[in-house]
């Protein structure tokens, strides 16, 4: 405060005196102010030197000191005894005043410190707090580590600007022009006193003494006309206007050649323009070397550290480095950015363990219900199965269901005719297909594939193995022959539209047809029903009892992916017990294994366990190598796991498909697994167990299940893969449509609860209530 006091005493007391008072007692008094003011600053800097190490040799140093010694131009006696009172005009005039103004410039780089001293006194403050609030204690060090740059920039660009300032307080004066009109004029009034005098005697000495006066002035005389006197002085007349000033008083006109003035005022002019251009100038460069040193040379460290850590990832998974730049012209910050985001994603997916961050973030929405979130835990096998059973009188016993081997003996294997356009679009309906008809399409998709031939798959072998699934697939509400044969029609599909122009291998196609028609393969239906289009999805649920029950099948398997290691065992005990319906019959060994890698892999990718785990590794693979273009070249999955997530996409994605297509086809489905889910509560209930999640018929309420099971499970995986797939895009556009259907049907379906009371599925209503 005393400091901040004397400052503005230094600055401001010279002239609020003259403004005062205007006695010699004053100017005494001022004096006597400023000589202590001197002695002050002194000691400051003295105590500055001695007390801080980065104070010697600063930009303020040098500033006080030219701040503190100034002070003698405005104390009296020493501007006296210098002669700076006694200088009237030019030069040396304005060298003077600039001294003077240069003083009190310097003395405001004070400003700029003990602002500095302000700002540390609120640091402190807030440290002080920062110290009583532990809770903040992450985000204070996250502030302070990333205020660092800031406040070294702030301090720098407070330094420019006050030396700025300085510069051109102390220079613009001496670029600025002092008049001298008074001169000439003075002369012109006087010679109006001598109108009618004897211009001989009288009026030329007079005009001679003007010109000897006048002749190293800005104004020189050229001639003076009073009254009817003329008389004409050495000094040639301009020839342009504006180096000419003419000064009248009464009858009397003083004629100047002020050319030298005009000279005089256009150099400082230039040399003004000239200075500011230099000022601007050199602080831009001053500036940008600043931000530069403490803003851009870090950061540039920064990147490249991250360019080069995202150029090693990339490189280790074979994607181009371009893949991590957004496109020509992207600011760097603005990449750097990118890749931390793109390289936090990635460690998030690739470090958790089978997308349980994706679960994690599921079950800590609040917008979710509980009965959501139960789902997910059911699917991951996170919720207690065993505690939930209350009773079980007898364990159901799987076994090993023994196979039929009743093949039909026909000369014509596929007699029906296929609508080859209901085959390709997604409107194909294989709930009002007959099996004989379903068998001929199954055909035509197999040979539109390029699949049927006699050195691959002969059509004899394919019927003979559509016969052996009819009769091993049961008779379930859902997971029955059509839904296999439903799943088999959305891989074909999604093979043509996404691989029409860089098609799959031939060992991928017929490995994922054969995956599609087995993926479900000997499945019980209701004992432990697998529903992957809608409501929730009791497949892990199964699995979960077959384990938790000690059923011999869980312990055959080791209780992993149960049900999933059943189908593709099944598949091949056929293939092995039959030949006549082996599908694999004629590829020579190396084939076989790679084909009998790829479907076991891609059925036991149906295990909604894995579900979490696939959405996150599509998420890396975005990350890695942006979205799809029109179609997948063997380029974009190069790799041999790279092509096998790939193919247990399509299936898994198919898998789970019914709510992607047409509203109409969306909706019968949906019953199918509503029966097939009431039964085994049913079942359940009659065992006393307790019931599985959206299987009690008296409280499950449908459409909210089916809003659920959307957002939860299908689109996530859906977004990826239209993301990953464009020629998908239609599926993801009806995914979207159905969304907004049960939304509308769950809004009339909760008012008919709120009014009527909750609606018992598949039992008759009393005759007097409303449907």
């Amino acid at each position: 405060t005393l400091t901040m006091f004397i400052l503005f005493l230094a600055l401001f007391i010279g002239d609020v005196t003259v403004l005062c008072t205007s006695t010699n007692s004053a100017d005494v008094m001022v004096s006597s102010v400023l000589v202590v003011v001197l002695v002050f600053f002194t000691c400051d800097m003295f105590l500055q030197c001695i007390a801080r190490k980065d104070y010697n040799n600063s930009f303020f140093f040098y500033m006080d000191l030219l701040g503190t010694f100034s002070l003698v131009t405005e104390i009296m006696w020493i501007s006296e005894a210098i002669g700076l009172d006694e200088l009237e005009e030019g030069t040396l005039l304005r060298a003077s005043r600039t001294s003077r103004v240069g003083a009190r410039a310097a003395r405001m780089t004070k400003l700029v410190r003990l602002l500095r001293v302000l700002r540390m006194t609120r640091i402190m403050k807030l440290l002080r707090l920062f110290l009583n609030n532990k809770k903040e204690n992450a985000e204070k060090e996250t502030k302070d580590a990333t205020s660092l740059i800031a406040v070294r920039l702030s301090e720098s660009i407070s330094k420019q600007v006050a030396a700025l300032t300085m510069i051109a307080i102390l220079f613009t004066p001496l670029l600025s022009f002092s008049s001298e009109e008074s001169v000439a004029g003075a002369y012109a009034n006087l010679f109006s006193d001598y109108v009618g005098e004897d211009c001989t005697t009288t009026i030329e000495p007079l005009a001679e003494s003007m010109n000897d006066y006048m002749a190293d002035s800005y104004q020189q005389p050229v001639s003076l006309i009073v009254g009817t006197c003329e008389i004409t002085f050495d000094k040639t007349e301009p020839s342009r206007d504006k180096d000419k000033r003419t000064f009248k008083a009464d009858d009397v006109e003083l004629l100047v050649d002020v050319s030298t003035q005009n000279d005089e005022i256009a150099g400082l002019n230039i040399g003004l323009n000239l200075f500011v251009v230099f000022l601007l100038t050199f602080f831009s460069l001053l500036q940008n070397s600043t931000c530069h040193r403490l803003l851009v040379t870090p950061l540039e460290h920064m990147f490249v550290r991250l360019q080069g850590i995202a150029s090693d990832l990339f490189k280790a998974v074979d994607v181009p480095v371009e893949a991590t730049e957004d496109g020509a012209g992207t600011e760097e910050i603005g990449t750097m950015e990118n890749i931390v985001d793109k390289l936090a994603r990635l460690v998030m997916n690739v470090t958790s363990n089978e997308g349980s961050h994706k679960v994690d973030a599921i079950l800590n929405d609040d917008s979710l219900s509980q009965e959501a979130k139960n789902y997910v835990l059911d699917i991951t096998h996170k919720l207690d199965h065993v505690s939930a059973i209350t009773s079980i009188a007898k364990p159901i016993q799987s076994g090993d269901v023994k196979l039929r081997t009743e093949i039909q003996d026909s000369s014509e294997f596929f007699p029906e005719k296929v609508d080859t356009e209901l085959l390709e679009s997604w409107n194909f309906d294989v709930l009002t297909l007959t099996n004989e008809q379903i068998f001929s399409y199954i055909l035509k998709m197999f040979d539109m594939l390029g699949l049927i031939s006699d050195d691959l798959v002969e059509a004899r072998v394919l019927r003979n193995l559509l016969d052996l699934l009819v009769l091993n697939y049961k008779e379930n509400p859902y997971h029955n022959f059509k839904h296999i044969t439903d799943v088999t029609h959305t891989v074909y599909r999604m093979i043509s539209v996404c691989f029409a122009t860089t098609p799959v291998t031939e060992l991928e196609r017929l490995a994922m047809m054969t995956a599609a028609l087995a993926h479900d393969l000997q499945h019980p239906g209701k004992c432990t029903s697998h529903a992957p289009l809608g409501v929730i999805t009791q497949y892990r649920q199964n699995n979960s009892y077959l384990i938790y029950t000690k059923d011999p099948l869980a312990t055959t398997y080791n209780d992993l992916s149960v049900l999933e290691n059943l189908h593709v065992a099944a598949l091949f005990s056929i293939f092995s017990e039959h030949p006549e319906a082996n599908l694999l019959r004629n590829l020579d060994e190396q084939s076989w294994w790679e084909v009998r890698r790829m479907v076991v892999g891609m059925i036991l990718h149906t295990d909604m366990t894995k579900h979490f785990e696939m959405v996150s590794k599509l998420d890396v693979v975005l990350e890695l190598r942006g979205d799809g273009d029109s179609e997948v070249d063997k380029n974009y999955f190069s790799s041999s796991d790279d092509r096998q997530l790939l193919v247990n996409l399509l299936l898994h994605a198919s898998d789970i498909s019914n709510p992607c297509k047409p509203w109409p086809i969306c909706q019968k489905w949906t019953e199918c697994v509503i029966q097939e889910f009431f039964e085994q509560g049913d079942m359940e209930k009659s065992r006393n167990m307790t019931i599985s999640v959206n299987m009690d018929r008296e409280t499950t309420n449908r459409p909210l299940s089916q809003v659920n099971f959307i957002e939860i499970i299908v689109a996530p995986l859906w977004g990826n893969t239209a993301r990953l797939l464009p020629p998908t895009n239609e599926l993801l556009e009806n995914l979207l449509y159905n969304r907004k259907q049960w939304g509308k049907i769950k809004k009339r379906t909760e008012a008919f609860f709120k009014k009527y009371g909750p609606i018992v599925w598949g039992e008759s209503r009393d005759s007097d209530s409303e449907a």
